[in-house]
């Protein structure tokens, strides 16, 4: 599993430079694209298929903390995106995955028993109820349901928003933001309908509240008049980013002061807008502080490193 787990990201940068894109998907953007994908679709899982050497291979996946108990419950230690990091599929077949590789067009499984995925009968096991595919980026996302209550279920090929990875990548890897909501005009005002805070963060924030709350969490309820002044519905409106620099100056300026936001970007893209926050500390995080950590080892011979930071007045790995 470590091993898999380090090898991701080499997977999915080398899919999207053979296939001449500039948005690698990996670390914090990759997880966040995975997550907001099931978020604003009702899936319990979403898995990334990269193609390496002419073989397709999960790059990445990202289960919801509602699936994952479910499948708990029913006596799983592990999910069906690990089970499924087994597989590796041909990119000529004729199996789901594939077909959308070659095809670029979905594909939605509501019978998995007389499909012709090739995991049929781990999807039987896990007990899932459909499956979906997907072109992203260079590669298949495959996200599905359960026959459980933590999922939704889909009459058609379900509408997902087509949420900006070159923005995710930048807020990221680039700005250091901590996390990402994505905001979306429902008839008089937006709301948030997907969010992503990086594991750093959650780990700093339970370290040093323990109710397992988070600045996106708190967002949840709030809304932007789609007519108003305010940050989201301004930079909708005129097509470009917008900065707070003072947080104080938000309407959400209390949660911002509680969760220690220093600076707040909101980012226009067709679909909606991603807004993202750096706290007032920033940590290193994804392939940065993994590369960082390994390098330390090879240039000391240690044997391990660990990155400890604080949050709150108290320090966790």
């Amino acid at each position: 599993q470590g091993k898999a787990q380090v090898r991701r990201p080499q997977l999915a940068a080398r899919a999207l430079a053979s296939a001449g894109r500039l948005v690698p998907l990996t670390g914090c953007t990759l997880q966040a694209a995975l997550k907001m994908h099931c978020d604003i679709s009702g899936a319990g899982y979403a898995m990334y298929w990269a193609n390496e050497n002419g073989k397709l291979v999960v790059a990445g996946d990202y289960v919801t903390d509602a699936h994952r108990l479910e499948f708990n419950r029913n006596g799983f230690e592990t999910s069906f995106t690990e089970a499924s990091e087994a597989y590796v599929l041909g990119v000529s077949g004729d199996g789901p995955v594939a077909t959308v590789y070659k095809t670029k067009q979905p594909v939605l499984i509501t019978d998995i028993a007389s499909s012709s995925l090739q995991r049929k009968d781990l999807a039987a096991k896990y007990r899932l109820s459909q499956v979906c595919f997907m072109p992203f980026e260079a590669g298949v996302i495959e996200f599905g349901t359960s026959d459980g209550s933590s999922t939704k279920t889909w009459r058609k090929v379900p509408k997902c928003l087509m949420i900006p990875k070159a923005e995710l990548r930048h807020g990221f890897e680039h700005l250091g933001a901590s996390y990402a909501m994505f905001w979306v005009r429902e008839y008089n005002s937006f709301q948030v309908v997907a969010d992503y805070v990086t594991d750093a963060r959650r780990r700093a924030l339970e370290a040093s509240r323990g109710d397992g709350e988070t600045f996106c969490s708190k967002s949840r309820g709030v809304t932007d008049d789609a007519d108003g002044d305010g940050p989201v519905a301004t930079a909708f409106r005129t097509g470009s980013e917008v900065k707070i620099r003072d947080t104080s100056v938000m309407s959400r300026a209390a949660l911002a002061e509680e969760f220690g936001i220093k600076r707040v970007h909101f980012v226009p893209s067709e679909a909606g807008v991603l807004e993202f926050g750096i706290p007032e500390q920033t940590f290193l995080t994804g392939p940065t502080l993994a590369a960082l950590l390994k390098m330390h080892c090879e240039t000391s011979g240690a044997g391990y490193a660990l990155y400890w930071q604080g949050a709150g007045g108290e320090a966790g790995v």
